[in-house]
């Protein structure tokens, strides 16, 4: 797992990674890093406008040259662990 795809396509360690991983998850993209996610699942350009401008928690799932799209949500205990937004810590008292 990683926010910075850059880490993963430019590493031979990242790659093998991707290769050997039966389903992918791609959740919002920056344009900046588009094009190369782009060539490396081989999106469509309607997939990369989805990717770029889907709200967090959105993206494709992708199984071998199948894609959909999802939303994740996660429960109420997950979403407490894993935010990281001021105003949410600070209501939780962290």
């Amino acid at each position: 797992v990683t926010q910075d795809v850059s880490d993963v396509l430019t590493s031979k360690l990242g790659r093998a990674v991707l290769n050997n991983a039966a389903t992918k998850i791609l959740l919002q993209q920056s344009s900046e890093f588009i094009g190369d996610v782009a060539e490396t699942f081989r999106l469509s350009e309607g997939e990369c406008s989805y990717l770029i401008s889907c709200e967090p928690g959105h993206g494709l799932f992708c199984a071998g040259r199948e894609r959909v799209a999802v939303e994740v949500i996660a429960s109420d205990e997950e979403h407490r662990l894993v935010t990281s937004k001021p105003d949410e810590l600070h209501a939780m008292g962290e």
